[in-house]
């Protein structure tokens, strides 16, 4: 290696027009910049976009401030149609706590497969144990496969008695 950096490939004027908001505000990374800095010394149409937007930033600085309307939030929340929300409340789908969605246990865990297995598992290890006399080893196998199909009927309840005890409330 010769200690240079790897010449960074020359972007498109849509990739550069694309950018320069970001380029302009200086949220954009110096290794992201550099195509662009290198794009608008080359190109004249996209330079000359550049200065355009450029010029439209500091007319938009040199602008004076502008007060807020004292009945602002008041016309902003009047606008909000909050009836028409509330009469639809019947119809949302009621709320649970995230660690109650379905979807917040692995799929792998909740898949039918997984938790069939498991619960072949345990009445194997079960019915060893009745035959081995109750092996310790064989009573961990036990709760491991009964593990998928606990954690997902455990779930199950404490969402429905989420869910009764909230339709209680309102």
């Amino acid at each position: 290696m010769n200690g240079r950096k790897a010449e960074q490939p020359p972007i498109s004027c849509a990739q550069c027009r694309a950018s320069l908001q970001e380029y302009l505000d200086g949220t954009m990374a110096k290794a992201e910049s550099m195509p662009v800095f290198l794009h608008l010394r080359g190109c004249q149409a996209c330079a000359a976009e550049h200065a355009r937007w450029q010029e439209t930033f500091q007319a938009l600085a040199a602008l004076p401030p502008q007060p807020v309307p004292e009945d602002f939030d008041r016309k902003i929340l009047a606008s909000v149609p909050y009836d028409s929300y509330r009469a639809m409340a019947a119809i949302r789908a009621p709320r649970v706590p995230v660690f109650l969605e379905e979807e917040s246990l692995p799929a792998v865990l909740r898949s039918l497969p997984i938790r069939l297995g498991g619960l072949l598992v345990a009445v194997g290890a079960g019915i060893a144990m009745g035959w081995f006399h109750g092996s310790g080893s064989l009573g961990w196998l036990v709760a491991a496969g009964l593990a998928p199909e606990a954690l997902v009927r455990l779930q199950g309840v404490l969402r429905g008695a989420t869910l009764v005890l909230r339709r209680g409330r309102v």
